[in-house]
């Protein structure tokens, strides 16, 4: 299980399979969701699951493996 960064957004058991909103993931990166939106249009986000017509969503895996990927700054 994955402790999630402090807020009220994020639930308190994020599994690796869940999938989470653009508002859940933003608060995962520590970032606004405009900054995230942002990232997912430049495609420096990990692609998104289709929930529906009008709704897009990333697995808690796929989100934590891209940050893991990224290099830390100095």
């Amino acid at each position: 299980m994955i402790t999630p960064p402090a807020g009220d957004i994020l639930p308190a058991n994020l599994t690796p399979e869940r999938i989470l909103s653009v508002a859940q993931g933003a608060q995962l990166y520590g970032i606004s969701i405009a900054t995230f939106r942002r990232l997912k249009r430049a495609g420096k986000l990990p692609p998104p699951l289709q929930l529906s017509e009008r709704r897009i969503g990333w697995r808690v895996r796929d989100l934590v493996e891209h940050l893991n990927a990224q290099p830390l700054a100095d």
